[in-house]
């Protein structure tokens, strides 16, 4: 190989290997697919509309009066500690006609103030109550709660995410006009509605991550 050929491939390899990437590089941003821009709102009202029909679609099954869904959520720190303030507030919420909302009375509510109720969803997954005047049924603390939005009888489940099992929220079913005993096949409807709803929320909070 002459002086002039072995001077050629070296000054090609060069060429190549510098060149060569950001050639490569080039064409990638040139022809590659722009990413998606994400709404926060649209996608937010999105989830909202799907958990929202399973909502109506309870209502209407089981002619209840009031469907809504609570969520814990951080509201905030201890004056005197790092330590977060565990709250809850009413997210979802459906209502047959005439029946007030309870929406914006449920919110930025301390857990603690119905740790009763919760620590029996943790025990049990589910409260109970056909009617609120009967003395004979517990109400695990939420008979103060329900004289105050009106419920005479309210069905109350756990949602828990599905692949860690945090306690997320509560679904929870009222009746306003008069108590209500539901047959065992509606309350079976409802732990199963429980269950799906719980794996959407569960969903919705992952693909937020």
């Amino acid at each position: 190989m002459t002086n002039l050929e072995l001077f050629a491939s070296i000054a090609t390899a060069f060429i190549v290997s510098a060149i060569g990437p950001t050639v490569v590089e080039w064409a990638k941003t040139k022809f590659a697919k722009p990413a998606p821009i994400t709404d926060p709102v649209k996608e937010e009202l999105a989830k909202s509309c799907v958990i929202n029909r399973e909502l109506e679609t309870i209502l209407d099954t089981l002619g209840a009066d009031r469907v809504w869904i609570s969520q814990f959520h951080n509201g905030g720190k201890f004056l005197h500690s790092p330590k977060s303030i565990q709250k809850f507030s009413v997210f979802h919420e459906v209502n047959a006609n005439g029946v007030s909302p309870i929406a914006h009375t449920f919110r930025n509510i301390p857990s603690s103030l119905y740790s009763r109720a919760f620590d029996e969803l943790l025990k049990n997954g589910s409260i109970f109550i056909a009617d609120f005047n009967d003395e004979t049924i517990a109400t695990f603390g939420l008979k103060g709660g329900a004289e105050a939005v009106g419920s005479r009888a309210s069905y109350v489940f756990g949602l828990f995410n599905l692949g860690t099992n945090e306690f997320m929220g509560t679904l929870g079913i009222d009746w306003v006009k008069k108590p209500k005993q539901l047959k065992q096949e509606q309350l079976i409807y409802l732990s199963a509605e429980a269950n799906r709803l719980s794996g959407y929320i569960s969903n919705f909070l992952q693909d937020e991550k």
